[in-house]
Protein backbone atom coordinates (compact mmCIF):
# COMPACT_ATOMS: atom_id res chain seq x y z
CA UNK A 1 0.00 0.00 0.00
CA UNK A 2 1.09 3.52 -0.75
CA UNK A 3 -0.94 6.69 -0.49
CA UNK A 4 -1.71 8.14 -3.92
CA UNK A 5 -2.62 11.80 -4.26
CA UNK A 6 -3.93 13.03 -7.61
CA UNK A 7 -3.02 16.68 -8.00
CA UNK A 8 -5.41 18.92 -9.91
CA UNK A 9 -2.74 19.87 -12.42
CA UNK A 10 -2.80 16.46 -14.05
CA UNK A 11 -4.64 17.58 -17.20
CA UNK A 12 -2.17 17.66 -20.11
CA UNK A 13 -2.70 21.31 -21.03
CA UNK A 14 -0.20 23.90 -22.24
CA UNK A 15 -0.69 27.57 -21.47
CA UNK A 16 0.83 30.66 -23.05
CA UNK A 17 3.11 32.48 -20.57
CA UNK A 18 1.89 35.55 -18.72
CA UNK A 19 4.12 38.42 -19.78
CA UNK A 20 2.77 40.93 -17.29
CA UNK A 21 1.17 40.44 -13.90
CA UNK A 22 -1.80 42.58 -14.99
CA UNK A 23 -2.40 40.66 -18.24
CA UNK A 24 -5.61 38.63 -18.54
CA UNK A 25 -5.28 34.91 -18.01
CA UNK A 26 -4.47 33.35 -21.41
CA UNK A 27 -6.61 30.71 -23.05
CA UNK A 28 -5.54 27.10 -23.53
CA UNK A 29 -3.26 26.62 -26.53
CA UNK A 30 -3.05 22.86 -27.05
CA UNK A 31 -5.18 20.78 -24.69
CA UNK A 32 -3.87 17.45 -26.03
CA UNK A 33 -0.14 18.25 -25.77
CA UNK A 34 1.92 15.81 -23.72
CA UNK A 35 3.81 17.03 -20.72
CA UNK A 36 7.61 16.91 -20.82
CA UNK A 37 8.29 19.37 -17.98
CA UNK A 38 6.94 19.95 -14.48
CA UNK A 39 7.84 22.34 -11.67
CA UNK A 40 7.99 21.17 -8.05
CA UNK A 41 8.12 23.62 -5.12
CA UNK A 42 9.56 22.93 -1.66
CA UNK A 43 9.82 25.07 1.47
CA UNK A 44 11.62 24.88 4.80
CA UNK A 45 10.41 24.38 8.35
CA UNK A 46 6.86 25.37 9.24
CA UNK A 47 7.44 25.78 12.96
CA UNK A 48 4.47 27.25 14.81
CA UNK A 49 5.68 28.93 17.97
CA UNK A 50 3.04 30.39 20.32
CA UNK A 51 3.84 33.88 19.00
CA UNK A 52 2.95 32.72 15.47
CA UNK A 53 -0.29 31.23 16.79
CA UNK A 54 -1.05 34.53 18.55
CA UNK A 55 -0.71 36.37 15.24
CA UNK A 56 -3.06 33.83 13.64
CA UNK A 57 -5.54 34.40 16.45
CA UNK A 58 -5.47 38.15 15.82
CA UNK A 59 -6.10 37.60 12.11
CA UNK A 60 -9.11 35.45 13.01
CA UNK A 61 -10.55 38.27 15.16
CA UNK A 62 -11.69 36.00 17.94
CA UNK A 63 -12.88 33.11 15.76
CA UNK A 64 -10.14 30.48 16.07
CA UNK A 65 -6.92 30.88 14.09
CA UNK A 66 -6.28 32.21 10.59
CA UNK A 67 -2.85 31.64 9.02
CA UNK A 68 -3.95 32.68 5.50
CA UNK A 69 -2.51 36.23 5.68
CA UNK A 70 0.92 34.83 6.52
CA UNK A 71 1.08 32.95 3.19
CA UNK A 72 -0.70 35.47 0.98
CA UNK A 73 2.41 37.12 -0.48
CA UNK A 74 3.87 33.79 -1.69
CA UNK A 75 0.75 31.77 -2.52
CA UNK A 76 1.08 32.82 -6.17
CA UNK A 77 4.17 30.62 -6.47
CA UNK A 78 2.87 27.70 -4.42
CA UNK A 79 -0.37 27.61 -6.42
CA UNK A 80 1.37 27.82 -9.78
CA UNK A 81 3.82 24.94 -9.23
CA UNK A 82 2.63 21.50 -10.32
CA UNK A 83 3.41 20.09 -6.89
CA UNK A 84 4.11 22.08 -3.71
CA UNK A 85 5.41 20.35 -0.59
CA UNK A 86 5.80 21.86 2.88
CA UNK A 87 7.66 20.56 5.91
CA UNK A 88 5.30 20.47 8.88
CA UNK A 89 7.56 20.17 11.90
CA UNK A 90 4.93 20.24 14.63
CA UNK A 91 1.80 18.26 15.55
CA UNK A 92 -1.63 19.87 15.31
CA UNK A 93 -4.42 19.97 17.88
CA UNK A 94 -7.89 19.48 16.35
CA UNK A 95 -9.46 21.45 19.23
CA UNK A 96 -6.89 24.29 18.91
CA UNK A 97 -6.96 24.59 22.70
CA UNK A 98 -3.62 23.02 23.56
CA UNK A 99 -1.15 25.49 22.03
CA UNK A 100 2.47 25.24 23.15
CA UNK A 101 6.01 25.81 21.94
CA UNK A 102 9.54 24.64 22.58
CA UNK A 103 10.37 22.09 23.79
CA UNK A 104 6.95 20.42 23.32
CA UNK A 105 5.03 21.84 20.37
CA UNK A 106 1.31 21.84 19.66
CA UNK A 107 -0.20 24.05 16.96
CA UNK A 108 -3.77 25.01 16.00
CA UNK A 109 -5.60 22.54 13.81
CA UNK A 110 -6.68 25.31 11.41
CA UNK A 111 -3.15 25.32 10.01
CA UNK A 112 -3.86 22.23 7.89
CA UNK A 113 -6.60 23.86 5.84
CA UNK A 114 -4.65 27.11 5.58
CA UNK A 115 -1.64 25.25 4.15
CA UNK A 116 -3.87 23.76 1.48
CA UNK A 117 -5.34 27.17 0.64
CA UNK A 118 -1.83 28.59 0.38
CA UNK A 119 -1.20 26.18 -2.49
CA UNK A 120 0.40 23.13 -0.89
CA UNK A 121 -0.41 19.61 -2.02
CA UNK A 122 1.27 17.81 0.85
CA UNK A 123 3.89 17.92 3.59
CA UNK A 124 6.75 15.92 4.99
CA UNK A 125 6.06 15.26 8.69
CA UNK A 126 9.04 13.35 10.12
CA UNK A 127 10.82 15.55 12.66
CA UNK A 128 12.17 15.52 16.18
CA UNK A 129 8.79 16.95 17.29
CA UNK A 130 6.58 14.33 15.60
CA UNK A 131 5.58 12.75 18.92
CA UNK A 132 5.33 15.91 21.02
CA UNK A 133 1.59 15.25 21.45
CA UNK A 134 2.07 11.52 21.70
CA UNK A 135 0.83 8.87 19.31
CA UNK A 136 -2.76 10.08 19.51
CA UNK A 137 -1.64 13.61 18.62
CA UNK A 138 0.35 12.25 15.70
CA UNK A 139 -2.72 10.39 14.42
CA UNK A 140 -4.91 13.50 14.88
CA UNK A 141 -2.43 15.55 12.86
CA UNK A 142 -2.62 13.12 9.95
CA UNK A 143 -6.42 13.10 10.17
CA UNK A 144 -6.40 16.91 9.87
CA UNK A 145 -4.08 16.78 6.86
CA UNK A 146 -6.36 14.20 5.23
CA UNK A 147 -9.42 16.37 5.88
CA UNK A 148 -7.64 19.30 4.23
CA UNK A 149 -6.79 17.21 1.17
CA UNK A 150 -3.05 17.27 1.83
CA UNK A 151 -0.74 14.34 1.21
CA UNK A 152 1.77 13.45 3.91
CA UNK A 153 4.68 11.15 4.62
CA UNK A 154 7.12 10.64 7.48
CA UNK A 155 4.59 9.73 10.17
CA UNK A 156 1.94 7.04 9.95
CA UNK A 157 -1.13 5.44 11.51
CA UNK A 158 -0.15 1.94 10.41
CA UNK A 159 2.93 0.18 9.03
CA UNK A 160 1.77 0.35 5.43
CA UNK A 161 1.15 4.10 5.51
CA UNK A 162 4.75 4.56 6.59
CA UNK A 163 6.10 3.60 3.17
CA UNK A 164 5.56 6.92 1.40
CA UNK A 165 3.18 8.89 -0.76
CA UNK A 166 2.78 8.94 -4.52
CA UNK A 167 1.66 12.16 -6.22
CA UNK A 168 0.14 11.49 -9.64
CA UNK A 169 0.71 14.58 -11.79
CA UNK A 170 -0.03 12.81 -15.06
CA UNK A 171 3.08 11.91 -17.03
CA UNK A 172 5.17 12.56 -13.91
CA UNK A 173 4.48 10.50 -10.80
CA UNK A 174 6.41 11.75 -7.78
CA UNK A 175 7.19 9.42 -4.90
CA UNK A 176 7.90 11.10 -1.56
CA UNK A 177 9.37 9.74 1.68
CA UNK A 178 10.40 11.59 4.83
CA UNK A 179 12.80 10.68 7.65
CA UNK A 180 14.20 12.40 10.77
CA UNK A 181 17.52 12.01 12.58
CA UNK A 182 15.54 11.28 15.74
CA UNK A 183 12.25 11.82 17.57
CA UNK A 184 11.97 13.11 21.10
CA UNK A 185 9.50 11.26 23.36
CA UNK A 186 10.02 8.21 21.15
CA UNK A 187 9.15 5.96 24.10
CA UNK A 188 5.54 7.09 23.72
CA UNK A 189 5.34 4.99 20.56
CA UNK A 190 6.12 1.78 22.43
CA UNK A 191 6.57 -1.05 19.95
CA UNK A 192 4.94 0.99 17.18
CA UNK A 193 8.27 2.19 15.79
CA UNK A 194 6.59 2.75 12.42
CA UNK A 195 4.69 5.84 13.60
CA UNK A 196 7.62 8.18 12.87
CA UNK A 197 10.41 7.46 10.40
CA UNK A 198 13.97 7.71 11.69
CA UNK A 199 16.88 7.98 9.29
CA UNK A 200 18.10 4.56 8.24
CA UNK A 201 19.94 4.18 4.94
CA UNK A 202 18.61 0.71 4.13
CA UNK A 203 15.03 1.70 4.98
CA UNK A 204 15.18 4.86 2.84
CA UNK A 205 16.43 2.85 -0.14
CA UNK A 206 13.82 0.13 0.40
CA UNK A 207 11.01 2.70 0.54
CA UNK A 208 12.33 4.44 -2.58
CA UNK A 209 12.42 1.11 -4.40
CA UNK A 210 8.89 0.40 -3.21
CA UNK A 211 7.63 3.69 -4.62
CA UNK A 212 9.29 2.89 -7.95
CA UNK A 213 7.55 -0.48 -7.96
CA UNK A 214 4.24 1.28 -7.38
CA UNK A 215 4.67 3.60 -10.33
CA UNK A 216 6.84 6.52 -9.25
CA UNK A 217 9.19 7.76 -11.97
CA UNK A 218 10.78 10.45 -9.75
CA UNK A 219 11.52 10.03 -6.02
CA UNK A 220 12.07 12.80 -3.46
CA UNK A 221 13.57 12.09 -0.04
CA UNK A 222 12.92 14.66 2.71
CA UNK A 223 15.45 14.53 5.55
CA UNK A 224 15.25 16.23 8.94
CA UNK A 225 18.96 16.33 9.76
CA UNK A 226 22.07 18.38 10.51
CA UNK A 227 23.15 20.80 13.23
CA UNK A 228 20.87 23.68 14.11
CA UNK A 229 21.93 27.19 13.03
CA UNK A 230 24.88 25.94 10.97
CA UNK A 231 25.01 27.26 7.41
CA UNK A 232 27.08 24.33 6.14
CA UNK A 233 26.17 20.64 6.24
CA UNK A 234 27.96 18.45 8.74
CA UNK A 235 29.91 15.32 7.88
CA UNK A 236 26.97 13.01 8.65
CA UNK A 237 24.74 14.90 6.21
CA UNK A 238 27.39 14.78 3.51
CA UNK A 239 28.10 11.10 4.03
CA UNK A 240 24.42 10.12 3.91
CA UNK A 241 23.80 12.32 0.86
CA UNK A 242 26.77 10.73 -0.95
CA UNK A 243 25.47 7.24 -0.25
CA UNK A 244 21.85 7.97 -1.13
CA UNK A 245 22.54 9.82 -4.36
CA UNK A 246 24.49 6.87 -5.71
CA UNK A 247 21.22 4.97 -5.69
CA UNK A 248 19.29 5.11 -8.98
CA UNK A 249 15.97 5.03 -7.15
CA UNK A 250 16.49 8.49 -5.59
CA UNK A 251 16.40 11.72 -7.61
CA UNK A 252 16.29 14.59 -5.12
CA UNK A 253 16.96 15.26 -1.42
CA UNK A 254 15.23 18.11 0.44
CA UNK A 255 16.62 18.92 3.88
CA UNK A 256 15.23 20.63 6.99
CA UNK A 257 16.01 21.15 10.70
CA UNK A 258 19.05 23.50 10.82
CA UNK A 259 16.58 26.47 10.71
CA UNK A 260 18.99 28.35 8.45
CA UNK A 261 19.75 27.88 4.79
CA UNK A 262 22.44 25.47 3.68
CA UNK A 263 23.77 24.98 0.13
CA UNK A 264 22.18 23.15 -2.75
CA UNK A 265 24.81 20.79 -4.16
CA UNK A 266 25.01 18.28 -7.00
CA UNK A 267 26.07 14.80 -5.88
CA UNK A 268 26.32 11.93 -8.37
CA UNK A 269 24.67 14.24 -10.90
CA UNK A 270 21.59 14.85 -8.72
CA UNK A 271 20.68 17.81 -6.45
CA UNK A 272 20.71 17.87 -2.66
CA UNK A 273 19.18 20.84 -0.83
CA UNK A 274 20.81 20.39 2.56
CA UNK A 275 18.49 22.84 4.34
CA UNK A 276 15.80 25.26 3.17
CA UNK A 277 15.84 27.24 6.40
CA UNK A 278 12.69 28.41 8.17
CA UNK A 279 9.61 29.13 6.10
CA UNK A 280 7.42 30.22 9.02
CA UNK A 281 8.58 30.51 12.63
CA UNK A 282 9.25 32.97 15.43
CA UNK A 283 12.96 32.25 15.65
CA UNK A 284 15.40 35.14 15.89
CA UNK A 285 17.67 36.80 18.50
CA UNK A 286 18.28 36.17 21.37
CA UNK A 287 17.65 32.44 20.80
CA UNK A 288 18.91 32.22 17.27
CA UNK A 289 20.83 34.00 14.51
CA UNK A 290 19.06 36.52 12.24
CA UNK A 291 19.40 34.00 9.40
CA UNK A 292 16.73 31.90 11.15
CA UNK A 293 14.15 34.41 9.85
CA UNK A 294 15.13 33.53 6.30
CA UNK A 295 14.20 30.73 3.94
CA UNK A 296 13.43 30.00 0.32
CA UNK A 297 10.84 28.46 -1.94
CA UNK A 298 12.93 26.04 -3.97
CA UNK A 299 11.63 25.56 -7.52
CA UNK A 300 12.77 22.38 -9.22
CA UNK A 301 12.17 21.85 -12.94
CA UNK A 302 11.86 18.16 -13.83
CA UNK A 303 12.10 17.16 -17.51
CA UNK A 304 11.60 13.95 -19.46
CA UNK A 305 14.73 13.79 -21.61
CA UNK A 306 13.75 10.54 -23.29
CA UNK A 307 15.82 8.55 -20.80
CA UNK A 308 13.63 9.16 -17.76
CA UNK A 309 12.75 12.15 -15.58
CA UNK A 310 15.62 14.30 -14.31
CA UNK A 311 16.14 17.68 -12.67
CA UNK A 312 16.82 20.18 -15.47
CA UNK A 313 16.96 23.45 -13.51
CA UNK A 314 16.67 24.85 -9.98
CA UNK A 315 15.57 28.36 -9.01
CA UNK A 316 14.33 29.95 -5.82
CA UNK A 317 12.26 32.72 -4.24
CA UNK A 318 14.04 34.11 -1.14
CA UNK A 319 11.75 34.75 1.85
CA UNK A 320 11.86 36.49 5.22
CA UNK A 321 9.42 36.14 8.12
CA UNK A 322 8.17 39.56 9.19
CA UNK A 323 7.74 38.70 12.85
CA UNK A 324 7.12 42.31 13.81
CA UNK A 325 4.02 42.63 11.67
CA UNK A 326 2.00 39.44 11.92
CA UNK A 327 4.56 36.80 10.91
CA UNK A 328 3.99 37.36 7.20
CA UNK A 329 6.17 35.22 4.92
CA UNK A 330 7.61 38.06 2.86
CA UNK A 331 9.33 37.75 -0.54
CA UNK A 332 12.80 39.29 -0.35
CA UNK A 333 12.82 40.30 -4.03
CA UNK A 334 10.40 42.28 -6.18
CA UNK A 335 8.62 45.62 -6.27
CA UNK A 336 6.96 45.19 -2.91
CA UNK A 337 10.31 44.35 -1.32
CA UNK A 338 11.86 47.46 -2.88
CA UNK A 339 9.09 49.63 -1.44
CA UNK A 340 9.03 47.96 1.98
CA UNK A 341 10.07 49.76 5.13
CA UNK A 342 12.21 46.65 5.70
CA UNK A 343 13.96 47.02 2.35
CA UNK A 344 17.51 46.84 3.75
CA UNK A 345 16.66 43.72 5.78
CA UNK A 346 15.09 42.06 2.77
CA UNK A 347 18.12 42.87 0.65
CA UNK A 348 20.38 41.19 3.19
CA UNK A 349 18.13 38.14 3.20
CA UNK A 350 18.13 37.93 -0.61
CA UNK A 351 21.89 38.39 -0.79
CA UNK A 352 22.56 35.69 1.82
CA UNK A 353 20.11 33.31 0.16
CA UNK A 354 21.76 33.59 -3.27
CA UNK A 355 25.22 33.17 -1.75
CA UNK A 356 24.20 30.14 0.33
CA UNK A 357 22.01 28.21 -2.10
CA UNK A 358 24.77 28.38 -4.70
CA UNK A 359 23.41 26.63 -7.80
CA UNK A 360 19.75 27.57 -7.20
CA UNK A 361 19.66 30.62 -9.48
CA UNK A 362 19.86 34.33 -8.73
CA UNK A 363 16.47 34.55 -7.04
CA UNK A 364 12.98 35.44 -8.24
CA UNK A 365 10.20 37.67 -7.05
CA UNK A 366 6.86 35.80 -6.85
CA UNK A 367 5.74 37.34 -10.15
CA UNK A 368 8.99 36.35 -11.86
CA UNK A 369 8.67 32.83 -10.49
CA UNK A 370 5.08 32.60 -11.72
CA UNK A 371 6.06 33.62 -15.25
CA UNK A 372 9.02 31.23 -15.19
CA UNK A 373 6.72 28.37 -14.23
CA UNK A 374 4.26 29.20 -16.99
CA UNK A 375 7.05 29.39 -19.54
CA UNK A 376 7.97 25.82 -18.61
CA UNK A 377 4.71 24.05 -17.98
CA UNK A 378 0.96 24.41 -17.58
CA UNK A 379 -0.22 25.96 -14.35
CA UNK A 380 -2.93 24.18 -12.41
CA UNK A 381 -4.02 27.59 -11.16
CA UNK A 382 -4.36 28.72 -14.77
CA UNK A 383 -6.37 25.61 -15.56
CA UNK A 384 -8.76 26.21 -12.68
CA UNK A 385 -9.23 29.91 -13.21
CA UNK A 386 -9.59 29.67 -16.98
CA UNK A 387 -12.36 27.09 -16.57
CA UNK A 388 -14.01 29.36 -13.98
CA UNK A 389 -13.57 32.44 -16.19
CA UNK A 390 -11.64 34.24 -13.44
CA UNK A 391 -8.15 35.63 -13.03
CA UNK A 392 -6.06 34.34 -10.09
CA UNK A 393 -6.74 36.39 -6.95
CA UNK A 394 -3.04 36.96 -6.37
CA UNK A 395 -2.69 38.52 -9.81
CA UNK A 396 -5.70 40.72 -9.16
CA UNK A 397 -4.14 41.98 -5.93
CA UNK A 398 -1.10 43.05 -7.88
Amino acid sequence: FVAVVTVSSTAPVLWAPVTDASDPVPAASNPSASRLSYVLAFTGDTLIHPAVATSASRYAEGDGYDFDPMFEAVSLVLEAADLSICHLEVPLDPTSRDISGFPVFSAPGELAGDLERAGYDGCSTASNHSLDRGVSGLFETLDLLDAAGLGHTGTARNPEERKGTLYDLGALRVGHVSFSYGVQHSSRAGKRNWVANRINFAQIVEDAEGLRDRGANFVVVSLHWGFEYRSVPNSAQQDLANRLMKRPEIDLIIGHHPHVLQPVAVISGKPVAFSLGNFLSNQTAPCCPPESEEGAILLVRVDDDGDGWHVADIEHVPTWVNRRHGHVVTPALGEEADLSRHKSRLRRAASRTVATLDIAGVGFSPEEAYRWILDISPSRWQAKTVSDGRAPNALRRR
